[in-house]
């Protein structure tokens, strides 16, 4: 079985925990699209990369336990690229909230919680999604939903996601806040 280990940001890095934060860099770089992009697909709406800022109830600690993510406000909006001719140019998440079950410091690879978000597109109309997150490492992994009304109902969405803990320690009181960065995001409606 695979694990990894939540880290933290420490005024004190050794050097073990200064390698690990440049291979997460490099890993934000790599997911966000500064490689080559490939086309979007004919019949899909991709959106580029999004972030935002989630609370994490209770904070995430060593010891595996329930935990509640949420999207601390709306999303930032993202351009989109419409192949179904429905008209959208850009997205934003309005919402966003997904259970862990059991998740603490070190992540057995394949972790997954289950939640619900909420998309507003740019002609105003909204997307009521159903989704898993899996983890594949400490910090990232894939998000994968069915769209169950709302604009492209009974369609998919699906990125790549990459979480960043912003306070907080396993090892002391937890980490209650990290930022989500997510890959381009292929909605098939």
């Amino acid at each position: 079985e695979n694990l990894t280990m939540h880290t933290t940001r420490t005024r004190h890095r050794t050097p073990t925990t200064r390698v690990l934060a440049a291979v997460s860099a490099l890993a934000a770089v790599v997911l966000m699209g500064c490689t080559p992009q490939t086309p979007p697909e004919a019949g899909t709406v991709t959106c580029r990369s999004a972030s935002g800022q989630m609370s994490i109830t209770p904070g995430v600690v060593l010891d595996a336990r329930s935990n509640r993510f949420t999207l601390t406000g709306p999303s930032p909006t993202t351009s989109c690229v419409d192949r179904t001719g429905a008209g959208v140019t850009s997205a934003r998440a309005a919402d966003l909230s997904i259970l862990f079950p059991s998740l603490g410091c070190v992540v057995p690879e394949g972790t997954s919680g289950d939640g619900t978000a909420t998309v507003r597109w740019s002609d105003g109309s909204t997307s009521s999604l159903e989704l898993v997150a899996t983890l594949d490492s400490a910090y990232g992994g894939d998000i994968t939903s069915t769209i169950t009304s709302g604009r492209f109902a009974g369609g998919t969405a699906s990125a790549r996601f990459l979480a960043t803990p912003t306070e907080g320690s396993c090892l002391e009181d937890g980490i209650p806040a990290e930022s989500v960065e997510l890959g381009n995001i292929i909605v098939r409606p």
